[in-house]
């Protein structure tokens, strides 16, 4: 079986031959977070060790029982601190003993997120994430559809920023996050430009009653009203970078390998999925994303084991290497064709500057040391000869050990080359 597809921030492309993943070299990618309970940054560090290195992001929950067990954070504050991470607060509008949007709307419980604001500021968390009402467009929370009017959301929302950013110290970023998909438009929801720093969408690999298979599924999240393509004209309509404060596996039953499955009236989904994992590395490494929280949690566990296919997925695609430019690559398994190595396994892998590293793979060149008129974004296999090529972003290809068929080098192009494919 032939693996892999590889993304850009900086990473380093690889080609996998054989029956066995490789993981790549280097960091996590910086847009790459987690979510694994409540206060566990131990959990969060053994993570980032399995996937390669120190994560930039943790997410966590102010504690929603009360008014005053949410706006003084002391405790999950404290647990956190000194860890290394950027934290991003899931902030709650009203609490679990009660209130009303409306109130909110009115500037009723400005005091409270007052407090919280002086609290965090007071607490070393004056540059933190705030995740204000998340899910909003769904029905589940207090503040959801069920519970307020597209004007009640949008004035408590302003209340509460305008409020927040008046303490003095106060650096917030202020991130509105709707959840995927759905029969209510996010945008009646939108506070307005001002009030927001960051454009994010809440991310499963899971559908009601019919799931397609991982290939079609992640084009349908694109395609859907509501899904990633609706994200990502949003977020550039209004100038705002995104996230995914959350994005993780699914619910209920799966089949073998990701495939299609059906169970009327319950959620169904992929399961552990690889695929998933490299599409959304693919998307968030050619899209302005700012950070993407993996719900490490409940069946989308993967430090426990549970899930070993996405835990090598996350490993390998959202790897950052030493050198490299921004660029996605795509490697398909028709594309791969060529021999395992006596050990079954082989991995030859790209550098922007075009050096070229083989491991337990025949090496058949580099342009390492070479000037380039544009960095290196893709490599592809030859399965005839035994090859391999390297394309710039420019479209110049560099063959090695495999027959030159052609190159865009030094061709105007409207948007510059993002993949290669033999």
């Amino acid at each position: 079986m032939v693996v892999l597809v590889a993304v850009g921030f900086g990473f380093v492309p690889s080609v996998v031959v054989g029956s066995a993943s490789v993981a790549a070299a280097g960091t996590p990618t910086p847009a790459l977070g987690a979510y694994v309970g409540p206060g566990q940054p131990d959990t969060v560090d053994q993570l980032g060790t399995s996937v390669g290195g120190h994560l930039n992001y943790a997410m966590d929950f102010l504690d929603p029982s009360s008014w005053s067990a949410f706006t003084d954070p002391t405790w999950p504050v404290s647990i956190w601190a000194g860890r290394g991470y950027r934290m991003i607060w899931g902030v709650p509008m009203l609490p679990n003993s009660g209130g009303s949007m409306a109130t909110g709307a009115s500037g009723g419980y400005d005091k409270y997120f007052q407090t919280l604001a002086q609290n965090l500021v007071a607490q070393g968390e004056s540059s933190s994430v705030l995740r204000i009402g998340w899910e909003f467009n769904g029905s589940w929370f207090p503040w959801g559809t069920s519970h307020a009017t597209p004007g009640q959301f949008v004035a408590y929302w302003q209340q509460i920023v305008t409020t927040m950013r008046a303490v003095p110290g106060a650096n917030f970023k202020f991130e509105w996050n709707p959840t995927r998909g759905g029969q209510v438009d996010p945008a009646l929801y939108y506070p307005g430009d001002s009030f927001v720093d960051i454009v994010g969408m809440d991310v499963y690999d899971t559908e009601w009653a019919s799931y397609p298979g991982a290939a079609a599924e992640f084009a349908y999240m694109e395609s859907q009203s509501y899904g990633l393509d609706w994200l990502a004209a949003f977020s550039t309509q209004h100038g705002k970078p995104m996230a995914f404060p959350e994005w993780g596996l699914g619910w209920g039953p799966s089949a073998p390998e990701s495939g299609p499955i059906g169970k009327a009236g319950t959620q169904v989904s992929g399961g552990d999925d690889p695929t998933f994992v490299a599409d959304m590395a693919n998307w968030i490494a050619t899209h302005n994303v700012l950070e993407a929280t993996f719900w490490d949690y409940g069946t989308s566990q993967v430090d426990n084991g549970q899930n070993p296919g996405t835990l090598a997925a996350l490993g390998t695609a959202f790897a950052q290497g030493q050198t490299g430019t921004p660029g996605r690559v795509t490697v398909t398994p028709s594309d791969l064709g060529g021999p395992a190595t006596s050990s079954g396994v082989g991995m030859v892998s790209a550098a922007a500057d075009g050096g070229i590293f083989a491991f337990g793979a025949p090496y058949q060149g580099s342009l390492g040391g070479r000037p380039l008129n544009s960095p290196i974004v893709g490599m592809s296999y030859d399965p005839a000869s035994g090859g391999y090529y390297e394309v710039a972003a420019d479209g110049g290809i560099f063959a090695f050990g495999a027959p030159f068929r052609g190159s865009l080098g030094g061709q105007p192009l409207n948007s510059p080359i993002v993949a290669m494919a033999t």
